[in-house]
């Protein structure tokens, strides 16, 4: 869908902060280019303590180098959302007229409040592009499992990808977690088991030994 648009200011937030942080990745390669990042391109954490709204006026103001776009990548975005207006009234002014220069890139951890003033500015604004990523259903996260394994050229059984899915409790950035700890465990096999799992999970091994005990009850 972000290959349809070409906005000076993207907000990408939502519960799903894994979809967010890698459309995030996307559009900062789009925009970059071929240019040098350490010319054209600022990192910015607004959950860091030198984080100032100052700072960030400053670098999307400023002129790209040897390259037509410029980026600013601005992390946590739903700390600084919920600064008070007062604070943030050079970046609301910015949205009505941003530099055509840079590629504002706002990425948040979670869904942002729409009743504080940086939200609004942000919607109000034909500038900015907003995309938000919900909650996936079971059978979605299902799919998107079984696709991250194929990805990593993993292999595994349908049980293991259940054990992971539920003791991730439904979050993405849980499941990837989990993912790459497993691959890192199995090195060099490629197929993670269900001991595998209960090893590198404990709420996995607890699931499990559930699982027997209810089996064992409904055989009496």
């Amino acid at each position: 869908d972000l290959k349809k648009t070409n906005s000076p200011i993207y907000l990408l937030h939502g519960e799903e902060s894994i979809f967010s942080h890698e459309a995030a990745e996307w559009l900062h390669n789009r925009a970059l280019g071929h240019g040098i990042p350490d010319f054209n391109l600022d990192r910015f954490d607004a959950s860091e303590s030198q984080f100032s709204v100052a700072a960030l006026l400053n670098a999307v103001d400023t002129q790209p180098m040897m390259n037509p776009i410029r980026v600013v990548w601005v992390q946590a975005t739903e700390l600084l959302n919920k600064q008070a207006k007062a604070h943030l009234e050079g970046l609301i002014k910015y949205c009505e007229t941003p530099n055509p220069q840079t590629c504002l890139i706002l990425e948040a951890r979670d869904r942002l409040d729409q009743s504080r003033a940086l939200m609004k500015a942000l919607a109000k604004s034909e500038n900015v592009t907003i995309r938000e990523a919900g909650v996936m259903s079971a059978h979605q996260t299902e799919k998107w499992l079984e696709s991250q394994t194929k990805i990593l050229g993993i292999t595994t059984s349908q049980q293991v990808l259940t054990l992971i899915q539920e003791s991730g409790e439904g979050r993405l950035g849980e499941m990837s977690d989990t993912l790459s700890k497993l691959m890192l465990y199995i090195q060099p096999r490629i197929e993670i088991t269900i001991d595998d799992v209960t090893e590198v999970l404990p709420q996995a091994k607890l699931q499990t030994t559930v699982w027997v005990l209810l089996d064992k009850l409904a055989l009496r």
